[in-house]
């Protein structure tokens, strides 16, 4: 037992050798994150503001998704009209289906604005020069700030985000449902390739949600457009992956 712990104990040593510079990173960008905290205290409240617009938007997206439906035709049955149908037409339901798919799109559209305020404040902190060991000029509301300055510059890179956000959702949800389909009909071969081919998908969103929550902390520093921030952001995560884990 003392040979075995001693074996593993000189590979975690030499393991820390190795990885010191890596390890030092990760302790110097936690020592940054809680200093950052401190001094910007409104990165703490942002995760709230997020969800207060985000149940305003949904709030009024349902008020006018409900004003949408009712445009349809309803069919009373029995004596007394108690049962009903509501039926809508091809131009109806294309209506519905735009409505559902810019709802989607408008909810990314706030978690990009979410990450990209976080990303400004925090990038606006670490380039203040010290002065006498403390952050000299330092601005007051940060994330209020940070969200003038998206609305005011990069609304249109966030909804280019968002939009390959929401493409990846409907392509994965459409084969989730040809899945759910050929299983009923107790297809297997059919069901198995749309689960793989789902699967996929899913392994391509998620990197691309971490691929534009990148891009949105380049277009916090550089102020580039989306397309040009993503491929900096892809040559970072492919360039220094050992850093970035």
């Amino acid at each position: 037992i003392g040979g075995v712990l001693f074996v593993v104990g000189a590979f975690c040593f030499f393991l820390f050798c190795f990885k010191s510079y890596g390890i030092s990173q990760a302790c110097g960008c936690i020592e940054a994150a809680c200093e950052c905290l401190m001094e910007e205290p409104t990165l703490l409240v942002e995760p709230f503001i997020a969800l207060a617009i985000k149940g305003v938007i949904l709030h009024l997206m349902a008020i006018g998704f409900t004003e949408l439906a009712t445009t349809g035709n309803f069919d009373f049955y029995g004596d007394s009209g108690i049962r009903r149908e509501i039926t809508w037409n091809n131009q109806q339901l294309a209506f519905i289906a735009f409505y559902i798919y810019f709802f989607l799109w408008v909810m990314e559209m706030t978690t990009a604005a979410s990450q990209y305020v976080l990303a400004w404040t925090t990038q606006m902190w670490y380039y203040t020069p010290y002065v006498h060991g403390r952050k000299d000029m330092r601005m007051a509301c940060g994330v209020l700030q940070g969200y003038c300055n998206l609305l005011r510059y990069h609304l249109g890179t966030i909804a280019v985000g968002a939009l390959v956000i929401v493409y990846t959702r409907l392509l994965r949800a459409l084969l989730g449902v040809v899945a759910q389909a050929a299983k009923a009909e107790g297809n297997p071969v059919a069901s198995i390739l749309a689960t793989c081919c789902m699967c996929c998908i899913t392994c391509f969103q998620r990197f691309i949600q971490s691929l534009t929550k990148n891009a949105y902390m380049d277009v916090a520093v550089s102020s580039s457009s989306f397309c040009t921030a993503a491929g900096q952001a892809f040559e970072l995560l492919t360039g220094e992956c050992p850093a970035v884990a």
